[in-house]
């Protein structure tokens, strides 16, 4: 019998975006059982761990949060195997469509994946917006981000795909038309790189600097437009859903989602317009 029997364990992995799907994910299971909720971020307590843990200001939402200790070891694909804390664990379908058997599980169960899509949280939404936002404040009308840095890589880009220069300039044009207009807060890993992809396009482009800034402080920056062009990550997620909840503005995202052509249906919002992001 484990002490987590009658928790919810959030098996957080990635970067801040991944770690806020799989958090949300867990903290509506564990109010929805009105159990405990644990973080296991003792992945980050690996050397060879290139992420790190992102999460310390929402800590006080969970009961107990697990530095270093035994973790699960097996490849994604091999289910139903135990969790290294509790009895259960539970799995989803895919990494970008919604698995409605999460409802029910029971407490003592890990949850393992990505969960990237609104509708596992959407019952604890209005609190977890309270807290990512707390601290937005306003750039420019419009927010860009191009994901650059390991999407470049060729096979990260072989599943990931690249939202290119040409479809962000597609981007920007169509939000003209709709009547979006104004300076456009350009964010990237790698900025001097996009400004390069950009240049001679006419719009007026600025470059916030981001240097020291820690991924939360850098994941508001993002969000403090009215408008957003995303790219086809799960940082880039969290902005566009923040911006949708905070202004109602037009939130344009990359299709496909992934170089295969998975359309993430049940990852973006219904409202959110897509353009084709490979040319």
């Amino acid at each position: 019998m484990s002490i987590y029997d009658d928790a919810i364990v959030a098996d957080l992995s990635g970067g801040l975006g991944n770690q806020l799907f799989v958090f949300a994910a867990a903290y509506a299971q564990a109010q929805r059982l009105s159990c405990r909720l644990v973080i296991d971020a003792s992945r980050y307590s690996n050397p060879d761990q290139p992420r790190v843990y992102e999460l310390d200001f929402l800590e006080d939402l969970a009961d107990e949060t697990l530095r270093f200790g035994p973790r699960l070891r097996r490849p994604m694909f091999m289910r139903r195997r135990r969790a290294a804390h509790t009895p259960f664990v539970f799995e989803e379908n895919s990494a970008v469509r919604y698995d409605p058997s999460i409802e029910t599980i029971t407490p003592g169960t890990t949850l393992v994946g990505y969960f990237q899509s609104w509708q596992y949280f959407d019952g604890v939404a209005d609190l977890l917006f309270k807290r990512l936002s707390a601290s937005v404040g306003k750039h420019a009308p419009i927010t860009l981000h191009l994901r650059r840095g390991d999407y470049l890589n060729a096979q990260t880009a072989k599943f990931h795909g690249l939202a290119t220069a040409d479809y962000a300039k597609r981007a920007i044009t169509l939000l003209n038309a709709l009547g979006a207009v104004g300076s456009v807060a350009v964010f990237s890993d790698e900025p001097k790189r996009v400004a390069r992809e950009l240049d001679e396009f006419p719009a007026n482009l600025t470059f916030p600097d981001q240097t020291g800034l820690s991924a939360m402080a850098s994941l508001q920056q993002l969000a403090s437009g009215e408008h957003m062009i995303m790219s086809n990550s799960s940082f880039s997620w969290w902005a566009a859903w923040m911006i949708n909840r905070r202004t109602g503005g037009y939130i344009i995202a990359p299709r496909p989602w992934f170089q295969d052509d998975t359309a993430a249906s049940d990852l973006l919002l219904p409202n959110w317009i897509t353009l084709d992001a490979r040319s």
